[in-house]
């Protein structure tokens, strides 16, 4: 396994750590709390090319704004840990996975 490999495992547990914590203490969080550690992940994300866990992040944030709390944003805190799990995701792949999560945070 070369550096950049080791670096990649090194940053996916990093942003898994940020995620499973930020889901374990969803509930004692105020939203600005819980906006402030989405946007963490969304940077990292970024920052390293992972462009599914970045768009991912980044429909969190917004769905904050319309749907503020931990219970409508839990869904979309199991989906962060979801791309960080994927290796690629294509774009088209991705905007579903938001639409549906979407449709889910409307009802």
């Amino acid at each position: 396994m070369g550096y950049a490999e080791d670096g990649m495992m090194t940053v996916r547990a990093r942003l898994y750590e940020r995620i499973e914590a930020l889901e374990d203490g969803l509930e004692g969080l105020t939203d600005w709390e819980i906006v402030e550690r989405v946007d963490e992940v969304r940077r990292m994300a970024h920052d390293h090319g992972m462009s599914a866990l970045e768009d991912m992040a980044h429909g969190c944030v917004s769905v904050m704004a319309w749907t503020p709390g931990a219970t409508a944003i839990r869904p979309w805190v199991a989906a962060l840990r979801e791309a960080l799990g994927c290796e690629t995701l294509d774009a088209g792949a991705v905007r579903t996975w938001l639409a549906a999560l979407g449709m889910r945070s409307a009802h």
